[in-house]
């Protein structure tokens, strides 16, 4: 008897699906197998597969690793049946619809945990001194960050793991958000005093917390030796401490819409596609899909200090109200970034749960009150 459930569920099916798979492979050529499998396994796959959209895109990837190291024609027959669906279904899907349906569908007892368990999170107090960004945005170019996961393409964009659905990493923030403070603190560095330099890239530290390594060097070149000494030495006194973590907490964006995209790699000198190369296709999530940016500032550091939370917050603030719109309007996230890539308008800002529309005038205004 066997306890693995990924185990009995792919020997429950296998059999079915191999009958499936012969099917395509019996009536057709080779080079129209996978083309057959684009247009016969989707229905399959509605048919045969779990009533939820998130389980049946588990149970897909399931069978493609299973078929991975076994049998390279079907492992390839089941990614072409996984790009058809994907191109049929998705589009229309409505992610965060089926996600409530699918939970709500659990039973009363675990219906009513869930809204008592959203209840009390309502009502909590906050963390003191805390500021919660809400910000609510659309993509005004499409949204591209590689994944490791290859299922059907070489070029996946990045899921969640266990439901498959398009996101934006808390890490990918954290980075794009740091170079757009980055440009703006030290764009016109020429126009700062050394003072200023040391201030701004204190704030950056604390906002961010420990350098990478690249940006130490960049950052330690950029200002120069004299620099580098009165930063590490007001960094000491700052903090006691050189291992800091930052005041900004980052969380995950995660999208309703999955399509493909393709670039056709072209000649030099003919400036014509190279056929061994083109086309290649990568998801991508489509322009006008709307998600929320969300970030947490918690200066823990300063708990019990009054006079240095006068003095740090609202500089840190300042940097943020220029960063954020920067780092989504303008400079991006994600990947192919220099292409205009990850680039967004945004429709609404939420502070602590005031809405604050989108005026960072009003944003500033409202951080003020906050204790």
């Amino acid at each position: 008897m066997s306890y693995d459930f990924y185990a009995e569920f792919i020997k429950e099916k296998r059999g079915d699906l191999e009958n499936k798979l012969k099917e395509i492979k019996s009536n057709n050529k080779k080079s129209q197998w996978q083309e057959k499998a684009k247009e016969i396994l989707p229905n399959y796959f509605l048919d045969n597969f779990s009533p939820n959209w998130y389980s049946k895109l588990k149970e897909m990837s399931l069978f493609i690793e299973f078929y991975g190291s076994s049998s390279t024609d079907n492992k390839k027959l089941m990614q072409a049946g996984y790009s058809g669906y994907i191109l049929n279904r998705l589009k229309e899907d409505d992610v965060y619809r089926m996600a409530e349906d699918w939970v709500l569908k659990k039973g009363d007892t675990y219906k009513s945990n869930l809204f008592e368990t959203i209840e009390k999170t309502k009502h909590n107090s906050r963390l003191p001194n805390s500021i919660l960004f809400r910000i609510e945005f659309i993509l005004k170019k499409p949204f591209i960050i590689q994944d490791d996961e290859d299922i059907y393409t070489d070029n996946p964009i990045c899921k969640e793991k266990i439901f498959k659905v398009p996101y934006v990493r808390p890490s990918s923030f954290k980075g794009a958000l740091r170079y757009a403070s980055m440009r703006i603190c030290f764009e016109n560095i020429g126009e700062l005093s050394d003072e200023e330099k040391t201030q701004k890239r204190l704030i950056l530290y604390r906002l961010f917390g420990n350098e990478k390594e690249n940006i130490k060097i960049y950052l330690d070149n950029l200002f120069g030796k004299d620099l580098q000494e009165d930063f590490q030495r007001m960094l000491k006194e700052d903090h006691d401490i050189l291992n800091v973590k930052g005041r900004l907490n980052f969380y995950p964006t995660f999208f309703s819409q999955m399509h493909l995209d393709v670039i056709a790699p072209h000649d030099r000198e003919t400036k014509t596609p190279v056929e061994e190369r083109s086309p290649i296709p990568f998801e991508i999530v489509p322009e006008c899909t709307r998600g929320e940016f969300i970030l947490l500032y918690f200066p823990f550091d300063l708990i019990g200090d009054d006079k240095r939370l006068k003095e740090e917050v609202p500089c840190d603030l300042e940097i943020l109200k220029e960063a954020i719109p920067a780092m989504l309007t303008k400079y991006g996230f994600g990947a192919k970034t220099t292409a205009s890539y990850g680039v967004a308008d945004i429709t609404k800002i939420v502070i602590n749960g005031k809405d604050c529309g989108t005026d960072w005038d009003k944003v500033l205004e409202e951080v003020k009150h906050v204790r």
